[in-house]
């Protein structure tokens, strides 16, 4: 085989004289007497797993045996979408629970591997990385794994991130044809892969104004201020859903479960990735443990090609890391009927966002439960207007309003979404959009359903001016968000004034 050229890599001799050149000469704005710039081998760090790995090959030892560990990444066979050079291009991120790599004597152990572990495989975190072909823009967007929606292939409703139990091409059918977004290319990584990689980061730098606490992911921050996140503590904060957190006073609970855990990893995200800016890319133990890393707990597809990592990351030789925009898909809590805690698509808020993904919740088909109904409501507290804010707010989320009038018993302290005998699923729907209650009346149609706002009646909440457009932690710890299409959950403040953790 020709020198430069592995499993269907080709570059011309002049390619690879001009990237060594630039792997190991000095940048110049990097002197002192420079402004500041990040070099493009820093920026394109920041890209995603993928770019991340084409870097650390190349500036590992020279380019052919960068090309050569390349090479030994594992590669999955997936149908994927295709898009010109020109034309975004959607990357999907899974975070992998799988456990084959975890060193069961380790002191996390019990925590990554104990008797809670799910059986086979799940995804415990899926994220859609958009990256814009002028080289100034990536966007992520969160899927909760709670998120209940058919799966493709069976067409039975389960959370997606059961969909990966069946291996990546079903999660990324269930993606295809639920929203209608198009995947280019596919990249996973484990546990034990996440771990040793902030680890070989130095671990990542964080403020916290508040102690937490989550027994299940094995996460305990014990003190105020900045702290260094290893491995270990990097994965427990990533993956904690079941947080608590010290007013002071006593433990109290963040609700916000898969939800705020997004805004948690996508803050963790943020702060790695000023690590990672950092990197001294000359330190050839630092890289080459990075590239084992990969090799070792890096899935990604088989069309992923090197030269094509190589030509993005030029193109994103000017990509200014905050610049990143960070999404979670718009979603309303739910229950099964076994009485499960779900998400569904708040499909109104999330309709735009999914849209600048490049899909469509219309042309994917509905991703809720339950279709949209026709309802009357009825003012059972006495406020003028309610029963018509109420009836456009539902009519803005596609339900059909019959009509709007008093209630005849007035006033109601408690809002309730009655129902005939057919409807109590789409009644269920409905109330969980107020807050209230659901009742049978056996003097209603079979499928009709009637709202009587009381006096508690707060509005619908799936109707918001923000929804989906926050893409920042909007609480602190005491403060989680009333609403899940901003970002919810408790998350640390930004560190105070002249303070700076690194």
């Amino acid at each position: 085989m020709a020198p430069g050229a592995v499993s269907g890599v080709t570059l011309r001799p002049d390619d690879i004289a001009v990237l060594l050149q630039s792997l190991t000469m000095p940048d110049p704005l990097d002197s002192p007497s420079a402004t500041r710039r990040r070099s493009w081998r820093q920026r394109l760090l920041i890209g995603s797993g993928a770019f991340l790995t084409a870097v650390c090959l190349l500036v590992a030892g020279g380019l052919a045996w960068g090309v050569w560990k390349w090479a030994q990444i594992e590669r999955v066979s997936v149908s994927l979408d295709e898009a010109g050079f020109d034309e975004p291009q959607n990357f999907l991120l899974v975070g992998s629970d799988s456990r084959a790599a975890v060193d069961g004597s380790g002191s996390d152990a019990g925590v990554l591997v104990g008797g809670g572990s799910p059986t086979g495989q799940r995804a415990d975190t899926i994220m859609i990385a958009r990256v814009h072909p002028d080289g100034e823009r990536i966007e992520l967007l969160s899927l909760p794994r709670d998120l209940w929606l058919p799966l493709a292939g069976t067409g039975e409703e389960e959370r997606i991130n059961g969909a990966y139990n069946s291996g990546p091409q079903e999660l990324i059918d269930t993606i295809s044809m639920n929203f209608g977004i198009p995947i280019h290319h596919y990249v996973e990584v484990d546990f034990e892969g996440f771990k040793r990689t902030v680890d070989a980061l130095g671990g990542v730098p964080m403020y916290f104004d508040s102690t937490l606490l989550d027994t299940e992911s094995g996460l305990y921050i014990d003190a105020t201020g900045c702290r260094v996140l290893d491995g270990s503590e990097g994965l427990a904060y990533a993956r904690a859903r079941n947080l608590q957190y010290s007013d002071g006073v006593e433990w109290r609970d963040d609700p916000s479960g898969d939800l705020g855990r997004i805004t948690r990893q996508q803050q963790f995200l943020q702060a790695a990735l000023a690590k990672v800016t950092a990197l001294d890319l000359t330190d050839i133990s630092t890289v080459s443990d990075l590239v084992d890393i990969a090799v070792d707990s890096v899935v990604i597809d088989e069309s992923l090609s090197f030269d094509e990592l190589v030509a993005l990351g030029q193109r994103f030789s000017e990509f200014d890391p905050e610049s990143l925009e960070a999404h979670s898909i718009p979603a309303v809590p739910d229950e099964t009927d076994g009485g499960a805690s779900v998400v569904l698509v708040d499909e109104s808020a999330a309709a735009p966002l999914v849209e600048a993904f490049g899909g469509s919740l219309e042309a994917a088909g509905t991703t809720t439960s339950v279709e949209p109904v026709a309802v009357s409501v009825l003012n059972g507290s006495g406020v003028p207007g309610q029963a018509h804010e109420a009836g456009n707010s539902l009519e803005a989320l596609g339900y059909g309003i019959l009509g709007v009038a008093d209630a005849p018993d007035s006033p109601v302290s408690e809002t309730v979404v009655r129902h005939g005998a057919a409807a109590e699923g789409a009644a269920g729907e409905v109330a969980d959009l107020l807050d209230a209650e659901t009742e049978l009346d056996t003097s209603l149609g079979e499928d009709e359903v009637v709202i009587v706002t009381g006096t508690d009646f707060s509005g619908v909440h799936a109707v918001d001016e923000g929804a989906g457009s926050s893409s920042s932690p909007a609480t602190g710890p005491g403060e989680p968000a009333t609403t899940t299409t901003e970002a919810p959950g408790v998350v640390p403040a930004d560190p105070p004034p002249g303070v700076t953790c690194e």
